[in-house]
Parts: structure tokens; sequence; C-alpha cells
């Protein structure tokens, strides 16, 4: 198992140290781009590319210039995560920035706010590729800003159930009900000191960590015990059982730098590990078909609630500053088409994990993907269409940070009772809100 935050490429950092960082604020709202029709066009642009994706990225763009052959596509190969590292800390102009870049959705206010994307003619592109019956009701209209698109769906992800069946087995567990409190220490692996992965505990029990009020934002976490609904005291109970009967037995599962380690090693066979809640591409113990069973994330409950996570996703992004160059903004539309082509769905998942919402899942099942990849594929599908609306506003991405310094304060002073735990998690959310009310 493992997450995608990795080491900078030398070549994104030379290119940082090197580049100049003047404000740029190209996007014009009242006067967006349209896609051109890509056929001859005389342009130069970089895309973002993990290392994986290489081969994928290249067909593409091997396919983009057989219509453009005076045109230029460079790879910038990166990490994602570090790509968006380096743009939270210089601007558009930053020759560090790929001109067509991957970005998960909670990360569009910021980027938008900071004048970094371009707009997108996102309908054009749709219907050129086809594959949605509802635009705007899928993770497209999540990227749309006053009646502009800002980012381009890429794929769709939510948190799906792993199982070890012969762990299961041995352990005589029935899997078609599963509840987290009556499971043994151990048996239940769940990396709930990472925010990602704890909201789908606390979306369970309705816990609001924030929503807007007008201009102001709020949070359940602000009230006191006594104050919150029964339901919320009983999800914030179990989720404290589940940290203190884990933590005793070993702690290494709250460890931010040992915990998937720890994770991925229980869950071989033969170990107490029985279920993970993981993401669709997560790397994680061997998954043969006699080994592995995959569930949609509902059917874990906790205090007798099903588990709800977000409809995640990714989209593509244009770099604002190429946003009045015609040219380059219609081959860099033409290579978003390429990428996230239905077509192409299955070679994308082979090259990356990503899962395509405009893709019939038909595609998938009649392909020649390994039967465990096609349950991946249907299950996501399924929990995604069973998931909650992701927040996007920008300061929600202050929640992720509240809740794992509250987490990993009980890892240090050991809270003796649900109410004590609380009260620190409330501590860390009160300080981050009272910075953004401001």
């Amino acid at each position: 198992m493992k997450k995608s935050f990795l080491i900078s490429s030398a070549l994104a950092i030379l290119m940082i140290l090197t580049s100049c960082a003047q404000k740029s604020e190209n996007r014009n709202d009242d006067n967006p781009k349209k896609a051109l029709e890509v056929r001859g066009v005389k342009a130069e642009i970089s895309v973002q590319v993990e290392k994986e994706w290489r081969k994928y990225y290249e067909d593409a763009i091997e396919r983009v210039l057989k219509d453009n052959p005076k045109s230029k596509i460079n790879i910038i190969e990166v990490d994602s995560f570090d790509h968006l590292d380096i743009i939270d800390k210089v601007d558009s102009s930053n020759l560090g920035i790929a001109d067509l870049f991957a970005f998960p959705t909670d990360r569009l206010y910021s980027l938008y706010e900071r004048h970094l994307l371009a707009d997108i003619d996102s309908k054009a592109i749709a219907e050129k590729i086809g594959g949605w019956d509802d635009f705007d009701g899928g993770i497209g209209g999540s990227f749309k800003i006053k009646n502009r698109y800002f980012a381009f769906p890429y794929n769709i992800e939510t948190m799906i159930i792993y199982i070890n069946k012969n762990n299961a087995e041995n352990a005589g567990i029935d899997l078609n009900n599963i509840e987290i409190c009556d499971m043994d220490p151990g048996q239940i692996l769940i990396p709930i000191y990472d925010s990602w992965y704890g909201t789908a505990l606390t979306n369970a029990s309705d816990i609001k960590l924030m929503e807007r009020v007008g201009d102001k934002f709020k949070s359940d976490m602000e009230s006191p015990w006594i104050e919150l609904s029964q339901e919320k005291r009983d999800g914030m109970t179990a989720i404290y059982d589940y940290w203190r009967d884990n933590f005793k037995e070993n702690p290494s599962i709250f460890d931010p730098q040992m915990g998937f380690e720890y994770m991925d090693s229980e869950l071989s066979n033969g170990k107490k590990g029985i279920l993970l809640i993981a993401m669709p591409y997560e790397d994680i113990f061997e998954k043969s078909a006699d080994k592995v069973e995959i569930f949609p994330l509902n059917q874990l409950k906790i205090s007798g609630k099903p588990l709800l996570h977000w409809k995640g996703g990714w989209g593509l992004g244009i770099n604002s500053r190429i946003q009045e160059d015609e040219a380059k903004i219609a081959l860099a539309h033409d290579l978003i088409s390429e990428i996230v082509s239905p077509e192409y769905a299955v070679e994308l998942f082979k090259s990356s994990g990503k899962i395509l919402e405009n893709a019939d899942p038909a595609i998938y099942e009649k392909s020649d993907l390994n039967e465990i990849d096609k349950k991946i594929i249907s299950t996501t599908i399924k929990s995604y269409k069973n998931s909650a609306e992701l927040p996007v506003y920008k300061e929600w991405l202050n929640v992720w940070k509240a809740w794992e310094d509250g987490i990993l304060a009980w890892n240090l002073s050991q809270p003796d009772s649900p109410e004590e735990a609380y009260e620190e998690m409330r501590a860390s959310f009160e300080s981050v809100l009272e910075k953004i009310n401001k």
C-alpha cells in the first residue's frame, strides 16, 4: 500500500531555481477560450506526467502530433503531489509548472484564486469524446466556477474494502455483517490519523467537520461534548475505542511514518489483519482471486452506520500562462481529449489505476484485465455512486491537518475516555477555525 507523496524530481527543482517568478493573471473570466478544431496547429506545450504514466502519455502525445506535426509536447516527469508542492511556492509563469497538469478536486479553489488555471471548453471536449449523460451532475460540475470550467474530469475515486478471505475464514468472520466495534484489535486496518480515511468514519455519523455558514465556517467539533447529538457522540466514541484498542496492541498502525507499511504486512496470509479500507489504485497485499475479496465501503459499519466516503477524483488543468495563446490552448484541449478518451480507458487504468467516469463499465469488463482489477473497478464505481459530495472550497484543506493533529495528539496523551479524547480534537479544530474566520 502506498500514498502518492514521492520525492520531487531534480528536474523540477532545477526549474524552480532557474525560472522567473512574476505574477501571472492572464485568466479572463468574462472571455473564456473555446476549444478549437485541432489540425495543423503549430505550438509547444508541456505536460506533467508521473513515471508510471509515461508510456500512456507518450502514446497520447503521438496521436495528437499526427494531426499537428509542427507542434511539440514536452513531458515534465514529476509526481502529481510534488508538482502541486511546486505550484504552492511559485506562480503560473514558473517553468517548473507544466502547461497541463493533474490535480485533485479539493485543490480547485486554491489554484483558481491564485489565477493559476485557464478556463476550459469542457462541454466541447465532453461532446467530442462522449460518455456522459449528465456532465455537470458528475465530477465535471465539481470543476465549474462562475459558469466556467477550470479543469476537465480525469478520474473518479473513493474508498473500497479489501478483505483477506483466508484470514477471515480462519477467524470465523461473517463478511456480510461487519461492524468495526465488534472486531478484535488488528482485524480491521484503517489509518484513521490520515483524515482522508478518517472522514469515512465521521461521515457515517453525520459529523460535519467543517461547513460554510454565510461567509464564516463552523464545525461540529467546536461543540461541547454534551451538546453533540447521541449519533455524533456514538460515532466519536467508536473512533476513540478503535484507536484505544489498536494502539494498545500495536501503536505502529497510528504512526504516519510506519502505519501504511504495517497495515500492508498485517493483511498478509496468516496474519491477524482481515479488512483494510483503501483507494482503488493503492498497492496492497497480493491481489490474487483466491485470497482477496473486494466490497463497497458501505458494507462496513461503525456504531451501526455504514461508512461513507467522498466522491473524490482528479481533473486536468491548463496553466493560465497560455490562456491567451489560442494555438497552445487548442493543443492542450486535444491532448486532454486523448488522455481521457473512453477508447483508451483500459490502457489508462493499467498505467495509472485511474478509472474514467465517462467509460462504460462494460469496456473494463470485456477487457483483458484480470478478475481482481475488474472487481476493483466495478466496486469503485458502485462505491462512488453511494458516496457523499466532496467539499471543494479551499478552507476545507484546513480540515485534513486539524484532524491529523487531533488524532496524533492521542498517541502522546493517551486519553482515558472518549470525552477526554474529543476535547483534544476540539482544541485542534477551534484553533483552525479561529484563524480562517478572522
